[in-house]
């Protein structure tokens, strides 16, 4: 074990480094997906550096995706924005057949025109 876990380390940063490299810096960017990183990990902070995480700014609650035993216990699933993207609305759905809840987020892209509930603050009304 005490092997693993320095190479495990290493390749869990060297892909953190890849995935943050291949960010464009001058287009809007939507990341999402399963980064099986906790929000109090150094690799959360390694992207809060570059990127927006859209829960963590629009969310309410505890925001836990990862379901063990039919219980939400951690959240580990993010949709991050960057370059212009603006968190709009977000929200953690309901478990299905997954071992994780889905992350359902409304993000303003440049250029492309908000919806009037939107602009007007009720974005989470649907929820």
């Amino acid at each position: 074990l005490s092997q693993y876990l320095p190479k495990s380390i290493r390749a869990r940063h060297m892909q953190f480094d890849r995935f943050l490299g291949a960010i464009p810096e001058d287009m809007p960017v939507i990341a999402a997906g399963d980064f099986n990183v906790p929000p109090n990990s150094m690799f959360y902070r390694q992207f809060r550096k570059r990127l927006t995480d859209v829960f963590a700014s629009v969310g309410l609650g505890f925001g836990y995706t990862y379901v063990l035993r039919g219980v939400p216990v951690l959240r580990i699933d993010y949709v991050w924005t960057g370059n212009g993207c603006r968190p709009l609305a977000c929200r953690v759905g309901k478990a299905g057949p997954s071992d994780h809840r889905p992350v359902i987020a409304e993000v303003g892209v440049p250029g492309r025109m908000v919806s009037p509930a939107v602009r007007m603050g009720r974005a989470n009304s649907h929820q």
